[in-house]
């Protein structure tokens, strides 16, 4: 069975379904590139944060009054 011969078969609810068969598609395709978006963010700011908290331990003197200083 051609394609041709499903569409005039099934008429106009065919032509329906096709058009929200293409559209949960293309959301679907927009939401896998979200999800990968946002992962590749994750790490690096992940990374970030930890470079920075690993640099802060290794400047950290020991004494407790040296930090509460800079808290106020």
């Amino acid at each position: 069975m051609l394609i041709e011969n499903i569409l005039t078969t099934g008429g106009v609810v065919s032509y329906r379904v096709i058009a929200f068969l293409l559209i949960a598609v293309a959301l679907i395709v927009e939401r896998i590139i979200f999800w990968l978006r946002i992962k590749r963010r994750q790490r690096r700011i992940v990374k970030e944060i930890l470079s920075i908290y690993r640099s802060d331990r290794a400047n950290f003197s020991g004494d407790i009054r040296v930090r509460t200083t800079y808290c106020g």
